[in-house]
């Protein structure tokens, strides 16, 4: 791949990948509350599902998922299933803050292992990003190259922009982090987060 098509095709993800979704928000809410090294797998969770993606796409899968009405429907309505989980969950009152009286016996509400699993299940379970790769690898593929070395490199591309785009959003996150302090400013996201997640959860639906 030519550094020229890299840099374009790298421009065009990160501008992608920039725009907020679901995964953005889960990053935001879990630096405001738990610091961003401890978000850290929400950054992995979710590149990696999208490589996985971006990967099934490339492969010919991709298409196979997106041809079968039945398949695509099954995938978005798990996925918006899932996201209004998470949504009615930080609904409830006992996600807004841990329980004080058992502090040392009952495990962090988001652990490193719960957040992973909540990223990479909120993208491995979005169809659309399989839409977005089938009409975005064509656009940077040359047929006449290495088919498998590009692909290696645009995997890597994706993971590294991904990884980088949801850091940014923690980092925005950890500069005003000090306002999340108080349990009722605390609450307050956790209300607006699931509203949105919600929201989006609907939107795939209709």
């Amino acid at each position: 791949m030519p550094i020229e098509t890299w840099l374009l095709f790298f421009t065009a993800i990160v501008i992608v990948i920039a725009i907020p979704g679901p995964l953005s928000l889960l990053m935001i809410n879990s630096t405001l509350k738990q610091g961003i090294r401890a978000s850290s797998p929400v950054i992995f969770g979710g590149s990696f599902a999208s490589s996985i993606l971006l990967i099934v796409s490339a492969s010919g899968l991709g298409a196979i998922v997106v041809s079968s009405e039945l398949a695509f429907n099954a995938i978005r309505y798990a996925g918006a299933a899932y996201l209004f989980y998470l949504g009615i969950k930080l609904i409830r009152p006992a996600a807004a803050q841990p329980r004080a009286d058992k502090p040392d016996s009952d495990p962090q509400p988001n652990s490193k292992t719960s957040l992973f699993h909540q990223a990479f299940l909120m993208g491995i379970s979005n169809p659309k990003d399989i839409l977005f790769f089938i009409a975005l690898l064509p656009q940077f593929v040359a047929p006449q190259g290495n088919l498998l070395l590009q692909l290696v490199i645009i995997v890597c591309s994706w993971f590294v922009a991904d990884c980088l785009c949801k850091l940014a959003y923690g980092l925005a996150a950890k500069s005003v982090s000090g306002i999340f302090t108080k349990p009722k400013n605390q609450r307050r996201l956790d209300l607006v987060s699931a509203a949105l997640f919600i929201s989006v959860a609907i939107g795939a639906v209709i």
